[in-house]
């Protein structure tokens, strides 16, 4: 990747990053915060545990409650929790 194509790829997660607060401010005018957050979990919220099942062959085979703790400290550390 050439330095031109770098800042282009940094100018336009900047764009989106920066965009992200004025959305959301808009956005909670019109919705309650879990409502414009339960999607975001909804979206994300499988594929750490399909990570973890990937990582911890043995977790997959376990209760749900045994894996619990390991699941909400994944998902917490995504900015979920």
């Amino acid at each position: 990747m050439r330095a031109g194509q770098a800042y282009a790829l940094l100018a336009i997660v900047t764009v989106i990053w920066a965009g992200n607060f004025p959305l959301a401010k808009a956005g909670l005018a019109q919705l309650s915060p879990v409502t414009l957050t339960a999607p975001r979990a909804l979206l994300t919220a499988e594929a750490p545990f399909g990570e973890l099942a990937a990582v911890v062959p043995h977790l997959a085979t376990r209760g749900a409650g045994e894996a619990r703790g390991v699941g909400v400290a994944v998902v917490a550390q995504r900015g979920l929790a």
